[in-house]
């Protein structure tokens, strides 16, 4: 294929999103696969300049996936997904469920120094337990914004001697500063809903800060608050509102999908973790939603 066809089937793409490749490739006399092989290659250049934009807007340019697509979609019911009850942050059970499937990645991955940035509670136990099973040759850094759990974070780490750099700022502010490869892991461990994070994470994914093989362990609170926000979620859903996602939750629905779109062809998703958090007291704590990708390009 020369030069001049393919910039006319690109040009042809772009003036007729709603036109199938086998339609331009008659039009245009070439294969069908001729032609999602070039709207894969243009979806993924848009994918790369612009993941907010590529995530929102109408994806009709997409409806002929190429095989590698396909594949990613088939690959949501291989992902290992749980439904358990665990208690509060520091309880045996969140170390064998939440705890174990990050450590055990980051085990998976070839990278045994360089720094991990995350959202540290009080006690840093994911940050031991990296450092105590893993390797001693990360660099930690942590966020936090709160004065009181700030306070105690410095007062823990000065009695356990552990070193970590702790910034008293918002996770965003911290990520959007730092260039293409500078991190081996994120452990973004936010808590909070997905609508008031997705544009961090897609950034952060987008102008990959973290080096190939390396983590962005994602967690997220699975409700939504505030009917303001119940567009975004179903925005999301009509991306890809196929059978695979049938039978759950709305935002659970949501977060699969956003996460499939973000991880493109430079992503993998190695873990979903489905849970019922406890209070210390016993009482029923939120739900929550762990997702675990790894760049693999």
């Amino acid at each position: 294929m020369t030069t001049n066809q393919i910039t006319l089937i690109e040009e042809t793409i772009l003036s007729n999103p709603n036109l199938g490749s086998t339609e331009i490739g008659l039009q245009l006399n070439v294969t069908r696969f001729a032609v999602a092989g070039i709207k894969a290659r243009l979806t993924r250049k848009e994918n790369r300049e612009n993941p907010l934009n590529f995530i929102l807007k109408d994806l009709s340019i997409e409806k002929a996936r190429t095989k590698r697509q396909d594949k990613v979609i088939k690959e949501l019911n291989r992902i290992k997904v749980g439904k358990t009850t665990f208690h509060h942050e520091n309880s045996e059970k969140k170390e064998i469920i939440y705890r174990d499937n990050v450590i055990e990645e980051i085990k998976k991955s070839t990278l045994r120094s360089g720094d991990i940035y995350g959202l540290s509670a009080e006690r840093f136990l994911t940050e031991k337990r990296i450092y105590n099973e893993v390797s001693d040759k990360f660099n930690f850094f942590s966020c936090e914004n709160d004065d009181d759990v700030l306070y105690e974070l410095y007062g823990n780490l000065a009695k356990e001697k552990f070193k970590m750099t702790v910034y008293n700022k918002n996770l965003s502010e911290v990520l959007s500063k730092l260039p293409e490869n500078s991190m081996a892991h994120l452990i973004a461990d936010y808590c909070g809903q997905l609508h008031s994070y997705y544009m961090e994470i897609a950034d952060a994914v987008k102008r990959n800060i973290i080096m190939v093989d390396g983590i962005m362990a994602i967690t997220v609170n699975k409700r939504i608050s505030g009917k303001e926000n119940i567009k975004w979620y179903e925005d999301i859903i009509a991306l890809n509102n196929t059978e695979t996602y049938k039978g759950v939750c709305k935002v659970e629905n949501a977060f699969k999908i956003f996460l499939e779109r973000i991880c493109g062809f430079d992503y993998k998703i190695e873990t979903y973790l489905d849970y019922r958090c406890e209070k210390q007291d016993g009482g029923k704590g939120a739900n929550m939603m762990l997702a675990i990708i790894r760049r693999i390009n």
